[in-house]
This record gives C-alpha cells, structure tokens and sequence, in this order.
C-alpha cells in the first residue's frame, strides 16, 4: 500500500489545518443516549440487547499494534452504545467460546487482514479523529480517549491515522493533542480536568493504563480516563479534583490503579469504591444481556453439634477481570464440589456481566457458595492494616456506600460480604442497618498488631467474623495460625475458623490438603458453606450472650 500518495497527504493538510479552527463541543454521550439504560441508584448503565450476530475481532499482539488496540475498543464503545454489536477478544483461540458458547453469543469473525472492514461497517459512528502521540508521556492515550468518548472521534496517532487514509476512511480531524507541552501526569490530568471533565459523567472515573479492556464503557459513557498516583502528592492533588465532583452512592471507579491500597484508599474517603476491572473485556456486550439473577436455594442448614466448623474462603472474586478469566477456568476443575468452597464474586456483575453471574450459579454444586468480594459494591478499604492508618471511620460517605451494597446484595443473591481490612463500630452498624439481606460479614486479621481482630454483632444477629489467616498461600501457615483455636476445642462447644485462600497459588488442590490434614488431627472437623457457617456461629452465639473471644 501506499500511504504517502499525494491525495492522502492533501487530506491530511487539509484535515489537521480544519483541527486547529475547531474544537468541538460535547456532552456527556451517557446524559443524552436513550439506549443506555442508567437510573439512579443503578452503579452501571445497562445497554442494549446484543444483535444477533457480532462481530468480533482478536485485538491481542500478533494482530494490532497497541494504537489500534486502543482505536478499536473506543470504536466498540461508540458501536455498542447504540446496540452491542462488536465483541473483542485478546487471550487467544479459546476466547472464542470461552464465554460466547455458555452465554449463546453467536460470532462473524474478522482477522487482522480484513480488520479494516469492520471500521468501514461502522464508519457511519464516527466523526472524526482525535490526534495524539505517546512520545512525551503515554497518558496522552487517556486524554485522547476521553476527548474521543465525548467526541464520538477515534484517537489515532499519525501512523494510524495514514493507514485510515490509505483504507479511504477520511475522517476529519476533531481534535489535535499532539503539540501539547506537557508531560508529567499530573499536568496531562489537570489539563484533562479543565478542558472536559465538565463534559464527563460524574457517576464513573476510570482508572487505567492498557490500551485496549475498559476503554470501550469509558467511551459508551463519556467518562474521564485518568492513570494518577496517590503516593505522588501532585498526582494525589489533581486526582481529588476529580473525586471532590464526585458522591458517594452514585459514583464508581472502575478500573484499577498504580498502587492498590493508595489507590483504593482515597476513593475510600469519599465513600467511592474502586470495581477492580483492569483486564475487563467488552462490558459493553456483557451489560446489554438479562439482569435477572437467579441464584439456587441454599441447601438446608446441618444441624449445630459440637464441632469444628471451618469456612474457606477463595479471594480475587471482587476483580471482574478474574471473574471472566481465572474463576472460569478455576470453575472447570473436576474436584469443585467435593469439599465445600466459598468462591469471592463482584456484585457489579449484576451490571456488567449478569451472564457470567448466572453461569456460575447454574452450574455451582451445593458445595460452592458465592460471596461478595471486597467490601461490597466495589473496593473499599475502610482501614488499611498494613498501612496502619483509617481511609474512612465512618458518617455518611460510608453510609451512602453501604445502601449501595445493600441493593446490589439484594439484586445479587449474595448473602456474605467480605470486608477489607475492617470497620469501626458505626460502619459496622451502617451494614447492618442497610444490607438487611446478609447472614454475615468477614474481616481481614493480618496479625500484624499482636492482638487478633475481635469477631462482633451488630443489629438484628449480623456477626463479624475474623478471617485468620486472612491472604494464605501456605496450609502450613493456615494450620499454624489456628493451633490455638483448634486447641480450644473440648467437645463440650463448637469451635468456628474462618480462613481465607489466595486463589492463585491455594486452588482446590490446596483445599483439599488443608481439609486431609486437619482430618488427621482431629474428625471433628466440619466445612461448610459461608451461610451455613454464620447460620450455625449465630445459633452458637445468641444476641443474647456476648461474642466469643
């Protein structure tokens, strides 16, 4: 091909001359869009029924440059948010059907040499470029795509912007960001916050760096994409610009950040939740299918005797990225079900990703109970244990996100929620007053302080329950750290151990030698699922009498 032929470069005098008279006006797409379903007290918009056959395309190394990853996810966004219609898939062969297959998606799939037919099908949802360059920072990526999700524009560099020429994709150029000065994050964002924020929707920030994933609802939404560092204090200072727009109760982070608990710490002090979602491929489609959850029923509860009852808990569940990849392929062992397993899920896929919520309840086996990842509707980190400081001590920045979570544990089915790090007295009285539906609620025991976190009750027989250990990778160190409490055990009074797995290195194989071994110290063991657990803890424990120690 020819990309310097003397009419492309015309074109492209002509166009960039026309981008330095106009900068046009927006306003946020997801305030004037009657397709996007977005009422309030709802976290997410809900989109679309999917067409019937979409159109998908791998955007993983081999087949697009990471400019073109980025073009094409913000195209999906300007696409779905009318109907999904365009379905991206970057982990290989097997996403294919990974998801599509259970969730009954049919696919016409495009290759990296005809990928620039699709463009050409969707041409018509463009109107325009927004040109930009990475060579002074690469977070020109994300104040091109949020000029590109107000502008209903591609951002596109100058190679990539030759290569549409070539194709006769001759898109006027909107907006020129190439010639701008700046070039430390805080001064790209700051110029972001003052030239579009005012344009974006307030009720979602996302928080990323990869060019493809989640840029596609950024752009379907019109939200500001930003990547700041609260650790660095000039980043943190125009990172509050935006939260300080922002309320409790209607606003999330989506996304993921450069630290996690900086990160989602200061979210945390405007009572905002981070939905961890870093990976996270087209929520776009995902949210345009049934929000009727249909969990099973719960068998019935055992009956309470004087055992040993544990409650294993598998984390990352509150990541939506994990919830679509490694929890799918976590799902597929052959031994889940043979011992009883509490896996962490994200409520927000009540939002954006109900198929995969109601796969997973479908095929579950009365062994596998669902829980809310942290700490609810989204990340939040009330305490930091390991940075031994308080993000959020309560009032009603907590109180807003915890009727929040109480509605989307409601919608969910989930009846457990486990809370990172822990809460004060007042936050534990705000959940239990307005998550009405959950049997019980967990809390991270780092055993940092050399004082164990205290299990307590609140309201009408909500039990707070240590995890301990909290974030285990080894059976050694969980059998360890519960020598005391297995101890205790006399057989005149049941004994209850709530521990909590890292998913990646633990797994079921992990499980299944932690339940042989303390099978050899004792047969008084009992595993059990999260609700029975708390069903169980509260009949041992009346409101009545005090908690145990």
């Amino acid at each position: 091909m020819n990309t310097k032929s003397p009419r492309h470069l015309l074109a492209l005098t002509l166009l960039l001359w026309l981008a330095s008279q106009i900068h046009a006006p927006a306003t946020s797409p997801a305030a004037t869009n009657p397709n996007l379903d977005w009422p309030a007290g709802q976290a997410f918009p809900h989109f679309a029924q999917p067409a019937p056959t979409l159109d998908a395309i791998a955007t993983d190394d081999a087949t697009m440059t990471p400019d073109e990853k980025t073009m094409f996810t913000v195209l999906q966004g300007l696409v779905n948010k009318q109907q999904p219609a365009i379905y991206l898939f970057s982990r290989g062969p097997r996403e294919k059907t990974k998801w599509p297959r259970p969730l009954d998606l049919k696919l016409k799939e495009y290759t990296a040499n005809n990928k620039w037919q699709l463009l050409q099908k969707y041409k018509d949802r463009v109107k325009g470029v927004i040109l930009y360059s990475v060579k002074k920072s690469p977070h020109y990526r994300n104040l091109a795509c949020t000029s590109a999700g107000l502008k209903d524009a591609l951002p596109v560099t100058d190679a990539l912007y030759a290569e549409l020429l070539s194709h006769h994709l001759e898109f006027p150029v909107l907006e020129d960001l190439r010639n701008l000065p700046y070039a430390r994050p805080d001064e790209i964002y700051k110029y972001l916050h003052d030239h579009y924020w005012k344009d974006c929707t307030k009720r979602l920030l996302v928080s990323h760096i990869h060019p493809a994933y989640i840029r596609d609802i950024a752009a379907a939404t019109g939200a500001a994409t930003i990547w700041l560092d609260p650790r660095e204090s000039r980043e943190a200072k125009v990172l509050r610009l935006f939260l300080n727009d922002m309320k409790a109760g209607e606003s999330i982070i989506l996304g993921w950040w450069p630290n996690e608990r900086s990160g989602v710490g200061i979210g945390t002090e405007y009572g905002i939740s981070t939905v961890a979602a870093d990976f996270y491929e087209n929520s776009t489609v995902l949210a345009g299918m049934s929000h009727d959850i249909s969990p099973p029923p719960a068998p019935p509860k055992p009956p309470l005797e004087n055992k040993i009852y544990v409650a294993i808990f598998l984390s990352e569940g509150d990541n939506l990225q994990y919830c679509q990849a490694a929890l799918a392929d976590f799902w597929k062992n052959k031994a889940r079900g043979a011992i009883p397993v509490n896996w962490t899920i994200s409520p927000a896929l009540v939002d954006l990703g109900p198929g995969l919520l109601n796969y997973y309840y479908k095929t579950a086996t009365p062994n596998d109970c669902l829980v809310s990842g942290p700490s609810g509707l989204g990340y939040l980190l009330p305490y930091d244990e390991l940075g031994r400081k308080w993000n959020n001590k309560g009032g009603e920045a907590f109180d807003a996100y915890a009727k929040l979570t109480g509605r989307y544990m409601e919608k969910s089915g989930l009846r457990v929620i486990t809370v990172w790090d822990r809460l004060t007295e007042s936050q534990r009285k705000s959940l239990a007053a307005n998550c009405p539906y959950i049997y019980g609620v967990t809390q991270q025991d780092w055993g940092k302080t050399g004082q164990r976190v205290p299990p307590a009750r609140e309201g009408a027989n909500l039990s707070f329950v240590p995890v301990y250990p909290c974030y285990s990778s080894s059976v050694d160190e969980m059998i360890r750290k519960n020598r005391n409490a297995i101890a205790s055990y006399d057989g005149k009074k049941p004994v209850f151990i709530a521990m909590q797995c890292e998913s990646w290195k633990m797994r079921l194989a992990g499980i299944a030698e932690l339940k042989a071994r303390l099978e050899g110290i004792s047969k008084n063991f009992i595993f059990c699922r999260a609700d029975h657990f708390f069903a169980l803890y509260n009949e041992a424990h009346p409101m009545d009498s005090p908690p145990p120690p």
